[in-house]
């Protein structure tokens, strides 16, 4: 992922509409560990956007989740992996729906679509999930 948009992936992607997905995986290896980026329900980031600051909004949204064994002390670069799906995600909404005028838009930033990780009482429920299939 550390490649961000590159050809091969150009060339996955070119007759799939990502946005037609509710759960998109992007696995990632580095260091000799394997972990998960899971992004939910992509389509819905102008909802997203738009809920930015409202403490009241109750529609859905989409969300970025690494899902990592070594939780906290994992061995990636959050930073740059949350920075890569933004990007590719940025590349193939502009494929899709950038009709406007702005053709530079880039829906998903840093702040609009952050990458969570889990930690504490949820990365415990989440590896009892995942060890219990």
């Amino acid at each position: 992922m550390a490649n961000g948009y590159n050809k091969s992936l150009q060339r996955w992607l070119k007759k799939v509409n990502i946005f037609e997905k509710k759960l998109l995986l992007f696995p990632i290896h580095a260091g000799y560990h394997w972990s998960l980026i899971a992004v939910i329900s992509p389509k819905l980031i102008k909802q997203t956007s738009k809920r930015y600051g409202e403490p009241n909004y109750s529609q859905g949204v989409t969300c970025m989740i690494h899902l990592d064994s070594l939780g906290s002390s994992t061995v990636h670069d959050r930073h740059q992996l949350g920075w890569a799906i933004r990007g590719v995600l940025n590349v193939e909404w502009g494929r899709h729906f950038n009709d406007t005028l702005d053709k530079e838009a880039k829906p998903f930033t840093h702040r609009t679509f952050q990458l969570h990780c889990p930690s504490g009482k949820l990365e415990l429920e989440l590896k009892e999930m995942m060890s219990s299939e």
